[in-house]
């Protein structure tokens, strides 16, 4: 034992370990021999054990790998796509992603993320609760000060004698334990800490702009002085010393500021990190003294909000879990895997050998058909662990997210009507096909309306959207939310003040919570009596007969199955299909339509922020066709062309009829009259309208649309419509200035202010502030405001040959609106 470093050296000279293995074995030996005081044998000792303990880990993740390979294996081999053709290439991205369209698949990595998600809401039901403001979860640190601060010192063992504080701070620490568990289930290795109070969130832009006023040791001094190193713990699991205490806190600073791209090692590897499940560590390795000093780093390099610190833990792990559950503890590899076997099976159709592929994937081109498979489910993953949204350039990143929230909260106000008229057509068809009744569609609609329907919700695991908004979730209508927070707050509060997210959250509970209660009525037959629409969509989703025992036998809740109650396997498997299916009737976006419109592309390049530029406000119009389109195109490609046939039609009919509707509705909002619907360009529009594409239902009529701008410029999305305006107004004006042009700067400036004003188009306030204010205004400013309004009536009785009841310039309405003309009657 008193030559243990020499034997160390012999191995690595005899190749039975390398460097890197060597240095990480002497470092542990010197560190215990530190400890024992000098003692060589103690310190041998304690090396051996932590040796023995690494190979019996290494044995239990090669058991884990071992289980994971031999089940996707058999599931490749089973899992058939949506026409029941046996798909490789589908599989990959229904491993990623997967939304019904096909059948024997388990689990995908999103669904069970949500599945995830979902769960821990129930259990921190009234932490959410508690800290709700209203529909939304935006907050300042200063907002119930008394009650948060409460809460963390709790969490941190402190006595507050504040017994609703201490019960808030039980649902969080039992969340958070519930998480850690289940991690190292899956594979993963984060030791328990008493009193580990909350994770700690880091703000590069914050700790940089310390480092350049104050200098990197500054830092490293604070931060030193706020961590309890006695509580700290290496990866061994053994307390640190004090030299390594600062190496660590050096490693710590370099990742936040590279975001952690100093300390990894390259690797040649498509999808490589190395495996997962030796990740996840960070968060847990600084411990902070007590509350304050978290409270006080938090402020000054975190953000500052205790709740979104929470909010954020629980999604980060979610993610990571779902794909140790999924894919194995080295998820990527595994990925890399599906991808070989993938390529495998497309060299075997090219020598017209029997492969893993639909027939009509013909030799000659499957080579290309799988490539493209793998690359958009690379795009997936990129999408699914955020990199895509790891900006490449900070601060142009986040001025053009900014830029983006700020059109969002000056051009959404009015997208409420669109969705109320159309959803319930989606509802119906997502009901109709999953074997859900049809009845109770609208009444628990309705019912999630109310703050006690929401909460019931979240009790049996159905995730709560508004919570997850506060770390950067997607939004309906738009890209993900990110940006400073004064605009992401704007764009937030705009989308709830005109009901769309109020509307989008009760029609995903509304229907999950529906089919929650048809699952209680249907649990009275066995599984093979079951009516076969709904036995179709469980199948679908992996339920076997075992697993409708289980909910049968389940206690219903008021008649509800109740997925929490439910063993986790089969809870899970239910928020799965819950969650996933939702998105057929609430279309909101998806990993396959985000990939799509976005692709891989960096925020803060050039030409990622022209892509998001050109996918906002499209994200609903690209699912529509992937969800709906694919699964119709599938069934009439199947054996089931008759079903997938009536499907169509009826999707086709509804759609229409509720863009129809919303058209009316939006028409009449604006102060016009009703369109002429006996028109074939009516149809058009109203089938666009109804799929999420209205504002390309204008190309139908004219060569600009409604805003008055080209397709090449709609085509660019609104940053680019807003940068024109801006050019215009400024250089634009400037030019013409020097030109000797007539120039009028300030109407330029007031029709740029209308159009870009956050909240100025909401839908019950819009007409009359702009007749009342902005055409006000524009008679200041524009010496020709009466051409102008002259001209914006002309522009709609030309193209869609409509007569305004509330004419532009107009005080007060001089008529009612007149309903005849939507059948072509009186003008």
């Amino acid at each position: 034992m008193s030559n243990f470093l020499e034997c160390i050296q012999n191995a690595i000279e005899e190749g039975t370990i390398n460097q890197a293995e060597g240095d990480e074995i002497r470092k542990t030996f010197l560190r215990a021999r530190e400890k024992h005081g000098g003692d060589n044998g103690a310190a041998a000792k304690d090396t051996v054990e932590m040796l023995r303990n690494n190979r019996d880990r290494q044995a239990k993740l090669d058991r884990l790998n071992a289980l994971k390979a031999r089940e996707i294996s058999e599931e490749i081999q089973g899992f058939l796509d949506g026409s029941g053709r046996n798909n490789v290439a589908e599989y990959l991205q229904a491993k990623i992603e997967f939304l019904g369209q096909g059948q024997n698949l388990a689990s995908s990595v999103e669904g069970r993320r949500k599945a995830i998600i979902g769960r821990a809401h129930g259990m921190m039901e009234s932490v959410l609760w508690e800290f709700r403001q209203g529909a939304s979860f935006r907050r300042s640190w200063g907002e119930r000060p008394a009650k948060l601060s409460n809460l963390i010192k709790e969490a941190f063992g402190e006595d507050t004698k504040d017994s609703a504080a201490k019960r808030l701070a039980k649902a969080w620490t039992q969340t958070a334990e519930d998480l850690r568990q289940r991690f190292n289930r899956a594979g993963g290795d984060i030791k328990k800490l008493e009193n580990w109070g909350l994770p700690q969130m880091h703000d590069a832009r914050a700790v940089r702009a310390f480092i350049g006023k104050h200098g990197r040791q500054a830092y490293l001094d604070r931060l030193y002085r706020d961590v309890d190193a006695s509580r700290m713990r290496g990866r061994d699991g053994e307390p640190i010393s004090d030299a390594e205490l600062r190496e660590s806190l050096e490693i710590v600073l370099d990742n936040i500021l590279t975001d952690g791209w100093a300390n990894r090692v390259p690797k040649r590897r498509p999808f490589g990190r190395g495996s997962l499940a030796n990740q996840r560590l960070e968060e847990r390795f600084l411990v902070f003294k007590d509350a304050s000093t978290w409270e006080a780093y938090q402020r000054d390099f975190g953000g500052g909000d205790p709740f979104v610190a929470m909010m954020g833990h629980i999604s980060m792990m979610a993610r990571d879990i779902a794909q140790l559950e999924v894919l194995g503890p080295n998820p990527r590899a595994t990925l890399n895997w599906i991808e070989e076997i993938a390529l495998s099976e497309a060299g075997k159709r090219t020598l017209d050998q029997p492969a893993l592929l639909p027939a009509s994937v013909k030799s000659q081109h499957a080579m290309d058909h799988v490539q493209k498979k793998i690359g958009r489910a690379r795009s997936m993953w990129v999408h699914y662990m955020g990199e895509h949204n790891v900006p490449a350039n900070e601060q142009f990143a986040n001025a053009m997210a900014n830029v983006r929230n700020v059109i969002t909260s000056s051009t959404l106000g009015s997208a409420a009507l669109s969705a109320i008229p159309t959803d319930p057509m989606f509802q119906g068809m997502a009901r109709f096909f999953a074997g859900s009744s049809q009845g109770r569609a609208l009444r628990e609609m309705v019912k999630r309306f109310s703050s006690k329907s929401r909460r019931d919700a979240v009790r049996f695991g159905l995730v709560m959207e508004t919570a997850l908004n506060t770390f950067g979730q997607q939004a309906r209508y738009a890209e993900t939310f990110s940006g400073s927070a004064w605009s992401n707050h704007l764009a937030s509060t705009v989308l709830e003040a005109s009901a769309l997210s109020p509307w989008t959250r009760a029609g995903r509970q509304g229907f999950m919570m529906g089919a929650l209660f048809d699952l209680g009525a249907a649990s009275k037959k066995k599984f093979d009596g079951l009516d076969a629409p709904l036995q179709r969509t469980l199948r679908r989703y992996g339920f076997t007969e075992a697993d409708w025992d289980v909910i049968r036998a389940s206690e219903k809740d008021d008649g509800a199955v109740n997925p929490l109650a439910l063993e986790p396997s089969v809870g899970d498997k239910l928020l799965e299909f819950l969650n996933q299916e939702s998105e057929y009737a609430v279309p909101s976006g998806s990993l396959r339509s985000r990939s799509l419109l976005i692709g891989d592309s960096r925020a803060g390049t050039a030409w990622g922020e022209l892509r998001r530029s050109s996918a906002m406000f499209m994200s609903f119009g690209a699912t529509v066709p992937m969800l709906w389109g694919y699964r119709i195109a599938q069934m009439i490609r199947s054996s089931d062309t008759a079903r997938g046939a009536a499907y169509a039609t009826a999707l086709f009919v509804t759609l229409s009829l509720g863009g129809a509707l919303a058209i009316q509705v939006k028409q009449l909002a604006a102060g016009r009259d009703p369109r002429d619907m006996t028109t074939p360009n009516f149809a058009g529009a109203a089938m666009l309208q109804g799929g999420g594409m209205g504002i390309w239902g204008d190309f139908l009529f004219a060569d600009v649309n409604r805003f008055g701008r080209t397709l090449p410029l709609t085509a660019g999305g609104p940053v680019a419509e807003g940068a024109d305006r801006f050019i215009k107004m400024t250089i634009g004006n400037v030019m013409k200035a020097a030109e000797g042009d007539e120039v009028n700067f300030l109407d330029d400036l007031r029709d740029f202010g209308q159009r870009y004003t956050p909240g100025g188009n909401i839908w019950y306030l819009r007409l009359a502030w702009e007749r009342v204010f902005e055409d006000s205004l524009q008679k200041i400013t524009d010496p020709e405001a009466e051409a102008a309004f002259r001209r914006k009536a002309q522009y709609y009785r030309r193209n869609f040959n409509q007569e305004f009841w509330w004419a532009p310039g107009d005080s007060e309405p001089e008529r009612g609106p007149d309903f005849e003309a939507a059948a072509g009657g009186s003008r």
